[in-house]
């Protein structure tokens, strides 16, 4: 026998109240909010520099641009992934000092990863490459390091964080990027 449209209907609305009332949904709804705010204004700043810029040093920008942030991803090793499984591991089984070494080991290798691969990018690319301006291998190897602490930063923020800590810094491209606050309320959670 089929439901009414009328139980149907109210069960609906029951599952809606129970959603909208979780966390988690209303998590999930400001992460997908501030994921589409950082894809309209990354369009916009792209849209922009493009009517600004000569033909050739828009497409420079825009190579340089996803070459460094993907090389930003590569140079983490994972820890990102790491650091997502082994924080709440560690933490829900009551083990803090093994979260913070897991914690302390990640932000070495991204922090050094990034500062090496840095380095070998501007090196061979001063070494090789051509360039308009002795600052753009500069900026360019900046951004690398910089993307690498933001890959692995903004993963612990989601994990030990919450949302807006985590995804205003990594996605809103003039977001604030500092060390202290993706570690500010985060490693209180488990300490």
């Amino acid at each position: 026998m089929l439901p009414s449209a009328k139980s149907t209907t109210v069960a609906l609305k029951a599952l809606l109240r129970r959603a909208v009332g979780s966390s988690i949904f209303v998590g999930g709804g400001v992460s997908l909010v501030l994921i589409f705010a950082a894809s309209v204004s990354g369009f916009v700043m792209f849209a922009l520099a493009a009517r600004q810029m000569e033909p050739h040093s828009f497409g420079s920008l825009v190579v340089i641009f996803n070459a460094m942030g993907f090389l930003g991803v590569a140079v983490v090793f994972g820890q990102e992934s790491l650091i997502s499984r082994s924080w709440g591991e560690y933490c829900e089984t009551n083990r803090p000092a093994l979260a913070r070494g897991a914690l302390a080991f990640g932000m070495t290798i991204a922090t050094v990863g990034g500062a090496v691969g840095a380095l070998l990018c501007l090196c061979l690319w001063l070494q090789f490459g051509t360039y308009e301006s002795a600052w753009i291998p500069v900026a360019a190897s900046l951004f690398l390091l910089a993307e690498a602490l933001v890959t692995f930063f903004s993963r612990f923020a989601l994990v030990a964080g919450n949302v807006v800590v985590a995804v205003l810094p990594r996605d809103i491209p003039c977001g604030s990027r500092s060390l202290p606050s993706y570690c500010a309320g985060a490693t209180s959670a488990c300490i």
